[in-house]
């Protein structure tokens, strides 16, 4: 008893015991029109501050219902590093001591797949917090579709195939669709299980279809194909289920996705020059009086800068995500057809850097 007290002592010192002060609901739902998530967390008090954590990068955006300010903190997932597994670390205080609501907007990386925390602190006495956990999944930004509306969607476009088969049961690969994919339901209804998706970010499409002993994974997307292969690989290799795999992928279908990407691509290359123009135009603008004598261009980029800055504003490093789909494009088309990585990506990346679709195209054909 003795011992017991003594060890009750030394951790009572540091901590107090305390019950549970509140109760913390949240809801998490996939914005389609800008493919971000949008975090609601409420409490029955007053919310002091939240400490938003991420062992995977993401972007954290600006939400119209921010009522807080944010705070970043340097992060590093090295282990010498000693924080652990800090990808992304902010803490939202609350300016105004009634609210009893927050919203936190963020963007994940499809491939990337890991866990967020938020640890909610009330305005209360003594200082506890609450933790909430939500997992990611590798194909966050993909949303339920109609499986026969997506099968319409794919007919007549080049369509990549992963087909898997083994002695695994439904439950096993349900399982591992799971693991892959968001909003699957957790209870089968059937013994044959068909869903369909669609990609927020690039309206790419997937097919799942499976039972017992074999799957069949439909995707204009090669990069979507080897991120589910990744994941199925490594959860079967997890659970010592042997399985075969087979991969139908047409090379037509990587210039198909360039060619989606093209708007996308076409509207934040311009928005990033307009923005960098306009920093310059408006040091200009500054010192002197009379700006008529330059370019249309510019006096446009001047007469809207306000929609500029909002567009940017609204989707931060949106550029850096096209660039980063498109070499992941690349890569994995290697990994796919020629069965290893590339051995440079410099033409893909010089032509990302100067925006010139064609030497993009050229730099995709050359092996």
């Amino acid at each position: 008893v003795s011992e017991m007290k003594s060890k009750f002592h030394n951790v009572s010192s540091q901590d107090i015991a305390t019950e549970k002060q509140f109760s913390v609901t949240h809801t998490i739902k996939l914005d389609e029109t800008d493919a971000s998530y949008t975090l609601t967390i409420e409490i029955e008090m007053a919310i002091e501050m939240v400490v938003f954590q991420s062992d995977i990068h993401l972007l954290l955006l600006d939400s119209e219902q921010d009522e807080a300010i944010v705070s970043h903190s340097a992060c590093s997932k090295s282990p010498e590093s000693g924080q652990g597994n800090n990808a992304v670390l902010a803490t939202y205080t609350c300016q105004d001591e009634s609210t009893s609501k927050l919203v936190i907007k963020f963007r994940s990386i499809e491939g990337q797949f890991g866990t967020i925390s938020a640890f909610v602190i009330p305005h209360a006495h003594p200082k506890t917090s609450q933790r909430i956990q939500i997992p990611i999944k590798p194909l966050s930004l993909h949303a339920k579709m109609d499986y026969n509306d997506t099968k319409e969607l794919q007919r007549g476009i080049p369509i990549n195939t992963l087909q898997i088969s083994g002695n695994f049961s439904l439950a096993q690969v349900h399982g591992w669709i799971c693991a892959v994919l968001p909003h699957v339901p957790q209870r089968l209804s059937s013994d044959r299980v068909e869903m369909g998706y669609r990609s927020c970010l690039i309206d790419s499409s997937l097919i799942c279809e499976y039972c017992k002993g074999k799957a069949i994974l439909l995707s204009d997307s090669v990069t979507v194909i080897s991120i589910i292969k990744e994941v199925i690989s490594r959860e079967a290799t997890k659970r010592q289920v042997h399985i075969d795999i087979r991969l139908d992928i047409k090379s037509e279908s990587i210039f198909h996705m360039l060619k989606m990407l093209r708007p996308q691509l076409d509207k934040y290359f311009l928005l990033d020059r307009q923005s960098r123009l306009l920093k310059a135009l408006e040091e200009i603008q500054t010192h002197e009086d009379d700006i008529k004598h330059i370019s249309e261009e510019y006096l446009n980029i001047l007469a809207n800068k306000e929609a500029i800055k909002e567009r940017l504003r609204i989707a931060p490093r949106h550029l850096e995500f096209l660039k980063g789909i498109v070499l992941d494009l690349y890569v994995d088309k290697h990994k796919l057809l020629s069965g290893g990585m590339p051995k440079h990506t410099q033409r893909v990346e010089q032509a990302l850097e100067s925006y010139d679709f064609d030497s993009l195209l050229v730099a995709f054909k050359t092996n």
